[in-house]
């Protein structure tokens, strides 16, 4: 009897010590809020998308040309843009930038005035370009390249949001993989977060995840609550061509 009250009163406590913090967990955790580009209106012929491995999200309604946002994630409060402002490396160093797409068309080897001139532009927050004239962009190299954003210190990543090209309607890239990492070498320690590259063709692993239409809602990942410094996306051309293109990319975490 002596037992069976002792084993009531662990429970008991337990419970007690438990509950709130449960009941905290639940109230930290809000809808991620993300801070969209605008529509850009298309111009040209529709390109079919007729693989069943390619997501892409269906016109909302009377909004021609506009897509349906993702399902909201849910992060703890106080998760913000980590990646804001720091800095960004390639494996292609600082050669192949260029900007500006009207202005790529007649001078193919320039970087257009006021257009970005180097790879920290990619987490400078601009993803409001693409609304004007200019069509701001980088190009970072072409076929099998990689972007790398140190976050300046270790955090807990909850999400990562990329912005490849969506100004070019239907835009399909190739082998995206992003993966996280405590040293920037990413030889060991590395967690892959998506990986769509299915033939293994960056030689990283074959991946399971699906294709995705490049839209202005960007592709959201969730990291889990991942440990790391270092984020790394990968790239292979896309379905216009050999080139890498990023608008913005945004790392939430804290």
């Amino acid at each position: 009897m002596k037992c069976a009250r002792y084993y009531q009163h662990v429970v008991f406590t337990v419970c007690l010590i438990l509950a709130p913090i449960v009941l905290l967990s639940a109230e930290e955790m809000v809808p991620l809020k993300i801070g969209y580009p605008p529509r850009v209106a298309h111009n040209g012929p529709v390109l079919q998308l007729t693989s069943t491995n390619v997501d892409y999200y269906e016109e909302a309604g009377p909004d021609f040309g506009g897509f349906k946002p993702p399902v909201a994630l849910m992060v703890p409060i106080g998760t913000t843009n980590v990646a804001l402002h720091k800095p960004v490396t390639s494996s292609t160093g600082t050669k192949y930038l260029y900007a500006n797409l009207p202005y790529i068309r007649e001078h193919p080897t320039e970087i257009s005035k006021y257009a970005p001139t180097n790879l920290d532009w990619i987490t400078g927050g601009n993803k409001a370009s693409l609304a004007g004239i200019n069509m701001d962009f980088l190009q970072a190299g072409i076929r099998n390249q990689w972007i790398q954003i140190d976050l300046g210190a270790e955090v807990n990543i909850y999400a990562v949001a990329v912005w490849h090209c969506y100004f070019m309607q239907y835009t399909v890239v190739n082998d995206v993989v992003v993966q996280i990492c405590d040293k920037p070498e990413f030889q060991e320690n590395v967690s892959t977060i998506f990986n769509n590259d299915t033939k293994n063709e960056l030689g990283l692993g074959a991946g399971k995840d699906r294709l995705y239409c490049e839209t202005r809602w960007g592709k959201l990942i969730d990291a889990h609550g991942i440990t790391g410094r270092y984020v790394r996306l990968y790239s292979n051309g896309c379905n216009f061509g050999k080139s890498n293109y990023y608008l913005q990319v945004e790392v939430y975490g804290k």
